[in-house]
């Protein structure tokens, strides 16, 4: 049996967790947050639970459609029966695709903590630094503590945030550099009553807005009060990167009852998110990154096209890599 570290347990570092301890090998996840799910994550407020990262997931690949079948199955996932608009300021029609998209239920996390039920997983834990001695790894935390020895180690956060964890291979932390992500402000907004709109989701050309979605039409989600889910497209996000949240909320918002044609009402609650890497800036398919003399691993949603789906498959190729140097 081996001892293996994974760095971040959104759905890349869980699905190479599970199938590394499906072989039974020890693993050892570390994530900085006190939750799983990267941007999967939901915002449980008192007014709703808000999904602020991805907003639906679809399935393609075999492997990953089985796992959905699963996911089905336990009743953590169900279809997000909905007809998206294409909405401008101008226009508005119906999306003439026939995609069909999946959400977590009663929100996107719970398919994160499903997944990490029986896996090692260490909250608030940022890894700042990994080492290699008499080849094994040791990770340094931001307080200075030693986390180890471990026989493998895997990295599944965003590329810029994994690069200073790549040092001991400069070739795999040259190449993840070398991957530009794009940001994204979300905006949750919650109303008393619900907005006089036939829309439930939105796919927005704007130079502010580029998705919105009614949260709460979702499977298993609270119906009062009505919730909703702004996203911004990159280049408004990184303009104002450093806006104060509140700031962000009124300008979005504003924009958003533009977008509706609608009267502006003031929300109950309204608050506003971050996410500095939100998806790769182009998708290059799969690019699992992997140094097999020193055991070392990186990927995730970047290095397989950007989606749900993506990270889910990056998680098992790394895996499956790990396992070939273990064995």
């Amino acid at each position: 049996m081996a001892r293996v570290a994974i760095v971040g347990a959104g759905l890349a570092g869980l699905s190479a967790g599970r199938l590394l301890h499906g072989q039974g090998h020890q693993v050892s996840l570390f994530e900085k947050s006190r939750g799983t799910g990267g941007r999967m994550v939901s915002r449980r407020t008192p007014w709703g639970s808000f999904d602020l990262g991805a907003q639906y997931f679809t399935a393609r690949h075999p492997r990953f459609i089985d796992e959905l079948g699963n996911w089905q199955a336990l009743g953590i996932a169900g279809e997000w029966h909905m007809t998206p608009y294409q909405l401008s300021l101008d226009q508005l029609h119906p999306s003439p695709d026939v995609t069909s998209r999946f959400v977590g239920q009663p929100h996107m996390s719970v398919i994160t903590r499903r997944l990490a039920d029986s896996l090692e997983v260490h909250f608030n834990e940022q890894i700042v630094a990994c080492h290699v001695r008499d080849q094994r790894w040791w990770l340094e935390t931001v307080q200075g503590e030693a986390r180890g020895p471990f026989d493998g180690l895997l990295v599944t956060t965003p590329a810029q945030q994994s690069v200073p964890l790549l040092q001991a291979s400069p070739r795999l932390a040259l190449a993840a550099r070398q991957v530009k992500m794009l940001p994204c402000w979300a905006v949750g907004l919650a109303f008393a009553e619900p907005l006089d709109t036939i829309i439930k989701a939105a796919f927005v050309t704007d130079d502010c807005l580029e998705w919105l979605a009614e949260d709460s039409s979702k499977p298993q989600r609270m119906s009062h009060p009505q919730c909703w889910v702004l996203h911004a497209t990159s280049e408004w996000s990184r303009e104002f990167m450093e806006a104060e949240p509140e700031d962000v909320v009124s300008m979005l918002g504003e924009r958003f009852f533009e977008l509706l044609r609608l009267t502006p009402t003031e929300p109950m609650a309204g608050f506003a998110h971050r996410w500095r890497f939100a998806r790769p800036a182009e998708s290059h398919g799969s690019r699992i990154l992997f140094d097999t003399s020193l055991k070392l691993g990186a990927g995730g949603d970047w290095s397989h096209g950007g989606r749900m789906e993506g990270a889910y498959l990056a998680g098992l190729d790394l895996a499956e890599r790990m396992l070939q140097q273990l064995d």
